[in-house]
C-alpha cells in the first residue's frame, strides 16, 4: 500500500532515527569488544611469526622466532584436519510423503550448486577452522548479487571477517546470536557497485572529494531476526554542520 504525505515522513524519520541508532551502537560496541581485539592481535603476531624479542640493549624488535612455533603448526593441522571432513547438506522433508522427499532431495541437490559455485568447501570451510580457532567465531553472510537482474540472482557465500563482527551482549557458546554488527572498511568502488548505489555513495562522499579510486568507505551492517540494516560511514574533510557522514 502506497504511503500518504504523514507516513511517509514519519517512515523517513524512522529510518535515520534506525541509521544513527546502528552507528550509536557499533561505536558502543567496538568498545565493548576491545579486549578481544587485543587477544586476537597477540595471537595474530604469534601465528604470523611476528614475535618480539629482548636485546642486551633492553630493546624489543618483532622477528621470526629462533624455535618452532608449536602454535601455528598445530592450527594448521587443524585447518587440514577441518577440511579433510567434507560437511553434508541435509534438507529434512516437511512430510513423510515420497512428494516431500523428493523436494528435500531437490532443495540438496540446489543447495550444492551454490556451494560449489562459491567454492564453499574448497575454499571457505578450512577459512571457517582458522576463524574458530582464532577467535571462537565463524561468520558466514549470505546475499543475493544486487548488481545483476532480479531473475539472474543468486546467493553468495561469503566468509566475513571475525576481527570486524560483534555479536550482541547476550552471545553465549552456539550458533544463534541475538544480532549482530559488522564494520569493514571497503573500498567506495567495490561497496557501490555490490549494492548497485553509486549515485547514493557519491552524494555521501561530498564534491570535494575527488580521489574515488583511493577512497574508503566503513561499511556497518546490522542483522537480527527482524531487521537487516546497511550503512556506508565516511568522515568528510569538507562538510557542513547540516551534513551527515551516512
Amino acid at each position: 500500500m502506497a504511503l500518504d504525505g504523514n507516513d511517509l515522513a514519519d517512515e523517513l524519520a524512522y529510518r535515520r532515527f534506525s541509521a544513527e541508532y546502528v552507528v550509536d551502537t557499533f561505536g558502543v560496541r567496538t568498545r565493548g569488544y576491545s579486549d578481544r581485539a587485543a587477544k586476537t592481535a597477540r595471537v595474530d603476531a604469534l601465528l604470523s611469526n611476528n614475535w618480539g624479542e629482548v636485546w642486551p640493549d633492553d630493546k624489543v624488535r618483532f622477528s621470526e622466532p629462533h624455535v618452532p612455533n608449536v602454535a601455528r603448526d598445530a592450527s594448521e593441522d587443524r585447518s587440514r584436519l577441518i577440511s579433510a571432513g567434507a560437511p553434508t547438506i541435509s534438507c529434512r522433508a516437511e512430510d513423510s510423503t515420497s512428494k516431500a522427499e523428493r523436494d528435500a532431495e531437490r532443495r540438496e541437490r540446489v543447495i550444492g550448486g551454490y556451494w560449489e559455485a562459491d567454492y564453499v568447501r574448497s575454499s571457505l570451510v578450512p577459512r571457517w577452522g582458522f576463524d574458530l580457532m582464532l577467535a571462537g567465531l565463524s561468520v558466514l553472510q549470505v546475499f543475493p548479487d544486487l548488481s545483476l537482474p532480479i531473475d539472474k540472482r543468486f546467493p553468495i557465500y561469503k566468509r566475513i571477517n571475525p576481527r570486524v563482527c560483534y555479536p550482541g551482549p547476550m552471545f553465549t557458546a552456539g550458533p544463534e546470536v541475538r544480532d549482530m554488527l559488522i564494520g569493514e572498511e571497503r573500498p567506495w568502488r567495490e561497496v557501490a557497485k555490490e549494492f548497485n548505489s553509486k549515485v547514493e555513495l557519491a552524494a555521501l562522499l561530498g564534491r570535494k572529494e575527488t580521489d574515488e579510486a583511493r577512497t574508503n568507505v566503513r561499511v556497518i551492517t546490522y542483522a537480527d531476526d527482524e531487521y537487516l540494516c546497511v550503512l556506508a560511514y565516511h568522515k568528510r574533510k569538507f562538510r557542513r554542520p547540516s551534513d551527515k557522514d551516512y
